[in-house]
């Protein structure tokens, strides 16, 4: 974000690095909040998958929980699970 706004709003060094503080700084206080939040999340998420499967038939089970693999599977790459971006891995619920 930092180098397209340089490019696009054409500021001057002072404000380039200005830029890059405030980004830094905001990227450390979401990451605070995320891993804040991130128990709460996991606990209203597992609520819905328990709720989830209570419904669903033996094979519609099956096949949620391969989606479940998946999307674990992807999750991890973004936020950093096994050989992911930020070396994160939430165990499996």
């Amino acid at each position: 974000m930092g180098r397209h706004l340089e490019r696009h709003l054409e500021l001057t060094p002072r404000q380039s690095e200005q830029l890059r503080r405030i980004l830094a700084d905001s990227r450390r206080e979401a990451e605070t909040l995320r891993r804040d939040m991130a128990p709460r999340m996991r606990e209203v998420l597992d609520r819905a998958d328990s709720r989830i499967r209570e419904i669903l038939t033996a094979e519609q089970l099956e096949r949620f929980e391969e989606l479940q693999r998946r999307q674990r599977r992807r999750a991890d790459r973004f936020f950093g699970g096994p050989g992911g971006r930020r070396g994160r891995h939430r165990p499996p619920p």
